[in-house]
């Protein structure tokens, strides 16, 4: 027997399935029942009690924080599909006022589809109705999430549970992108990242969710008292949507974002991202030609032609949709239509820098901290050097950390703690907004 655990949207969903032993090798498993509690650890035993066998895992929900759960594992002709099987439950040592905070799954529209988020704050003491909302722009974007308590109470690669302590809410979309909500969905910001139709406007259509119908929140959200943050993925959509927003969001923070796609790309040496999330504009076998130029040659005062290729302005394919239509082959022997991956399309058409922020942060008017690892070889460094300076010659409030040794994400303890220091002292000090008192939770 094994278990499979998937997630169906946020939420998480447990099988067993079963194979009897005195089959061959190629004989497929057989579905069995669905587990009440699912199985959330990243390992499980298996333990004899007399002739029953027990399943002993780590589960986790919405309305409870890690537990040990215990399942009798169904006899042989038991536990059919479609039926649920319960377990025993055992308390796990919390951190003081983890029980404190709670999670909320909620859905709402944005152009025909139905988008899910997380809303997580404090309950004790409750949180004031004018309490500052800070949104958390995932990374990935492929990435999923849970619905569950754990979510609330993490202060790993954020700090949300510092911030629910602190009196804020936090907010977390599962924009266009994100994993669990089918194939579809995964690969809806592909060619439409920070899109005001597509991922971005999920999470700006979550925010007027809030403030029109929820039941609780409504008429109590304005910018000055929303903020912004997240990671990679996250940092970038930070970064997109106080350049092309700035009346949402009150301030910021970007944690190992990135400003410019192919800068990024060839500074690192990863092309996985471009090629897989940038689209190139289609160029037509019928229009494309071929024009000779002038370019400088090795010697001063010569010159030698060159051929160059160039798409004709508003051609097109008849009968082939511009999505699919293949790339030609810009070598000028060429003559053979091929595909082209995105990564190696040059010179950079004007499309492909589309989702760039890096010609929008002069619009930038709120104050962005950026955070960064010194040795981050997926979104280099540099990403947020450029913002940073650009920032601080504007004259908005800025700052950028950069965590000595550290990658793609802080690890160390001590960073991990100077981070959520920064980032709570940041938002403290440019939102507005009644957070109320905060508990006293140290040991």
């Amino acid at each position: 027997s094994f278990f499979v655990t998937r997630l169906s949207g946020v939420d998480p969903e447990s099988t067993l399935w079963s194979r009897p032993r005195i089959e061959g090798a190629g004989t497929p498993a057989a579905k069995g029942a669905r587990l009440k509690m699912p199985v959330m650890s990243r390992s499980a035993a298996v333990r004899s009690n007399g002739q029953k066998l027990e399943l002993i895992y780590g589960t986790e929900s919405a309305d409870s924080l890690p537990e040990l759960a215990i399942l009798e594992l169904p006899s042989a002709g038991q536990g059919a599909p479609g039926s649920v099987v319960g377990a025993r439950l055992f308390a796990l040592p919390q951190p003081r006022g983890a029980s404190w905070m709670s999670i909320e799954k909620v859905t709402y529209m944005h152009r025909g589809e139905q988008v899910t988020a997380l809303l997580c704050e404090r309950k004790h003491p409750p949180c004031p109705a004018t309490a500052p909302l800070l949104v958390n722009a995932h990374g990935g974007p492929a990435a999923g999430f849970v619905n569950s308590m754990k979510t609330a109470a993490d202060a790993n690669r954020y700090p949300f549970r510092h911030f629910l302590m602190a009196g804020y809410r936090v907010f977390q979309p599962m924009f266009r992108g994100t994993l669990g909500f089918g194939d579809k969905w995964a690969m809806g910001n592909i060619g439409a990242q920070g899109s005001l139709e597509g991922d971005l406007g999920d999470i700006l259509a979550g925010l007027d969710w809030l403030q029109n119908s929820h039941p609780s929140l409504k008429g109590t959200l304005a910018p000055a008292r929303t903020g912004i943050f997240g990671g990679s993925y996250g940092g970038y959509m930070t970064i997109r949507a106080m350049s092309m927003l700035q009346h949402r969001f009150g301030a910021g923070v970007a944690l190992y974002g990135f400003v410019h796609n192919r800068w990024m790309t060839y500074e690192g040496g990863d092309f996985t991202w471009e090629d897989e999330y940038i689209v190139p504009p289609p160029l037509d076998v019928e229009g494309f030609e071929i024009e000779l130029v002038e370019e400088e040659g090795d010697s001063p005062g010569t010159s030698a032609p060159r051929a160059a290729a160039r798409a004709l302005p508003n051609s097109s394919s008849e009968g082939t949709p511009a999505a699919h239509r293949p790339l030609r082959d810009r070598s000028p022997s060429a003559g053979s239509v091929c595909s082209q991956s995105a990564s190696d399309v040059w010179p950079l058409p004007k499309e492909m820098q589309a989702s760039d922020c890096f010609n929008g942060l002069h619009r930038i008017n709120k104050p962005l901290l950026l955070m960064h690892g010194e040795k981050d070889d997926i979104c280099p460094l540099s990403q947020s050097q450029v913002a940073f300076h650009m920032l601080e010659k504007s004259g908005v409030p800025t700052g950028l950390i950069v965590y000595p040794g550290e990658g793609h994400g802080f690890d160390q303890p001590e960073h991990q703690q100077d981070r959520d220091r920064r980032m709570l002292l940041w938002f403290a000090e440019h939102l507005e907004g009644e957070r109320g008192s905060v508990p006293d939770v140290r040991e």
